[in-house]
C-alpha cells in the first residue's frame, strides 16, 4: 500500500463533533486504501485517553499537545504578518519534524 500523511487540527477521536466526525470517517476510508501516517493535536485534555483508538487502525501516530490560550496568543503573529491566523495557531516544530 502506498504511504499517505494525513495531518488533523484535532484528534479525530471521539467522533462526537462535526470536524470530528468528518475526519474520523475520512481517515477510516483512507485507511482501506493507503497506509496512514497519522499527525494530530490534542487540545483537550479528555482526549488523551483516545489514541489507542486510532493506533489500532493507523499504522503510525503523532499527538503533540496545544494550549488553546497560548496558540491564541501565538496567532496574534498573523495581525503583523498578514498571514492567516490559523497558520502561527499551528505552527509548531515537533509536527512539522
Amino acid at each position: 500500500m502506498t504511504d499517505l500523511l494525513f495531518l488533523a487540527h484535532r484528534i479525530p477521536y471521539p467522533p462526537n463533533k462535526g470536524d470530528k466526525i468528518r475526519s474520523y470517517h475520512l481517515l477510516k476510508y483512507l485507511t482501506n486504501a493507503y497506509t496512514v501516517h497519522l499527525g494530530a493535536f490534542i487540545d483537550d485534555p479528555n482526549d488523551w485517553k483516545y489514541p489507542d483508538k486510532l493506533d489500532a487502525i493507523c499504522a503510525e501516530t503523532f499527538y503533540l499537545g496545544l494550549n488553546p490560550f497560548r496558540s491564541k496568543i501565538k496567532s496574534l503573529q498573523g495581525l503583523l504578518t498578514d498571514e492567516a491566523l490559523s497558520l502561527p495557531y499551528y505552527k509548531n516544530q515537533a509536527m512539522q519534524d
